[in-house]
């Protein structure tokens, strides 16, 4: 499993799409790889969509309602905030775009945001902070 300071859940984002996509493991060991914070590579598990081009393997809503959905494991993703330093780009000779993307990989992930909701006793004034019972 993912280290703790690993959210669960977490947003991945490939070819102009973004999904959420569950954490199955994490790796920090190649520090050329890790996010400014160090955030690890993972390992992540994201329900599989047809391609845009390929209407007649779009499931039809019966379908939809009854099926279990394909599983994508998609492995080594980077932080959204990674970048190869430059001693690395001139070790392994990279100067184009492209050679980052490949590189890189395909997606990156980053952190769901997390909304937290107000305390509902403590903003509500006729309880004065009192628990009823």
């Amino acid at each position: 499993m993912a280290p703790s300071n690993v959210p669960e859940v977490v947003n991945y984002t490939a070819q102009g799409r973004t999904v959420k996509a569950l954490v199955l493991s994490a790796r920090d060991g190649e520090v050329s790889h890790l996010g400014k914070s160090g955030e690890p590579l993972l390992t992540l598990a994201i329900k599989k969509q047809p391609a845009p081009n390929a209407p007649h393997k779009r499931a039809t809503p019966l379908q939809d309602a009854t099926s279990t959905p394909e599983i994508e494991i998609v492995h080594d993703v980077v932080h959204a905030s990674h970048e190869f330093s430059a001693e690395f780009k001139e070790k392994k000779g990279i100067k184009t775009v492209a050679e980052i993307a490949t590189h890189r990989g395909h997606g990156e992930w980053s952190e769901v945001p997390v909304i937290v909701a107000a305390d509902p006793v403590a903003s509500d004034p006729s309880t004065d902070g009192e628990v009823i019972q």
